[in-house]
């Protein structure tokens, strides 16, 4: 079995993936693409990491998601 990656955090897990299959499947978008947004998303989630709390036990519900909904602006 392979790993399993909670991203950005365990309690937002389903935001990224959610979007980024949304946007796939509405604008046609190839998989190359999706590919290079998961990377750009990785670089905001070190961003973010380094300078505010993406943890539920520190920030609550919302800096888990909005730490989800930054990931997820760099699809387009």
């Amino acid at each position: 079995m392979g790993k399993i990656i909670a991203a950005p955090t365990a309690g937002s897990c389903g935001i990224l993936p959610a979007a980024l299959l949304s946007v796939r499947e509405e604008l046609g978008i190839f998989e190359d693409r999706t590919t290079m947004a998961l990377f750009a998303s990785a670089g905001i989630g070190l961003v973010i990491a380094q300078r505010a709390c993406v943890s539920g036990t520190q920030g609550g519900c919302q800096a888990e998601c909005g730490s989800a909904a930054a990931h997820g602006n760099f699809i387009k």
